[in-house]
């Protein structure tokens, strides 16, 4: 670790990384450190500050893939930091992963993409896959075709999410098809049925009261994307 112009961090907290390294009798001065560990924007915020009174170099950065992926040309991490000290350790970063990305100067954009992307998305998304795939099942329904019927959902909602990107971003939340409203009494129905079978349906259960405060705003007659204006500070 001396001699390395670049050191690699991905621990269980960001505590840990600095407990680690406040225990190593290595001088930091000039050295980049890439911290991958899992986080939030203040406490990337917390490292760079730690870094920087040590004089070492900081990049903050999220694994968005599993264990396997690492080093696979699919394989994407988010990093952010100063584009010079990207640019500086750019080759050594991308052996990582071949979709590696800077995204931002920002120290705290990829945690932020982390916790929106991989927490709020992925992973309650994926949670909201297997409370529904226990509630079809014992039904008797197959998992075939569970799968069959979910995978024209998932192109659905990849197009969805594309519109849901522009709405969002002009700020228009009309629409011509099913409004807002629609979708709340759908998604208390589709909940009430799941709970009264003896299922847990915390996932739908949630995005019920999310629909149902957003209807109570008065945003009811407006597309499902006004959610937008609810959810934010």
């Amino acid at each position: 670790m001396s001699t390395a112009p670049l050191i690699i961090t991905c621990l269980n907290t960001y505590d840990t990384v600095v407990a680690t390294l406040d225990d190593v009798a290595w001088p930091p001065r000039g050295k980049t450190l890439l911290n991958l560990s899992t986080g939030t924007p203040p406490q990337a915020e917390a490292l760079d500050r730690w870094a920087a009174d040590r004089s070492v170099l900081f990049l903050d950065g999220a694994i968005l893939a599993y264990p396997a992926d690492i080093g696979e040309p699919h394989c994407q991490l988010l990093i952010s930091g100063p584009t010079r000290v990207w640019t500086q350790n750019r080759d050594v970063i991308m052996d990582l992963g071949g979709s590696t990305k800077h995204i931002t100067e920002t120290i705290v954009g990829a945690n932020v993409m982390d916790v929106g992307v991989i927490g709020a998305f992925y992973i309650s998304a994926l949670t909201a896959f297997i409370e529904s795939a226990a509630y079809v099942t014992d039904y008797g329904i197959s998992t075939e075709s569970l799968l069959e019927v979910s995978k024209p959902v998932l192109r659905l909602l990849d197009d969805t999410v594309a519109q849901a990107v522009s709405a969002i971003g002009e700020q228009d939340y009309r629409t011509d098809q099913a409004t807002l409203g629609v979708y709340a009494e759908a998604v208390r129905t589709f909940s009430a049925e799941i709970s009264n079978r003896g299922n847990r349906s915390f996932m739908v259960a949630a995005a019920a009261a999310s629909l149902s405060a957003a209807e109570e705003a008065g945003l009811g007659a407006l597309g499902i994307f006004s959610v937008h204006q609810i959810a934010r500070r």
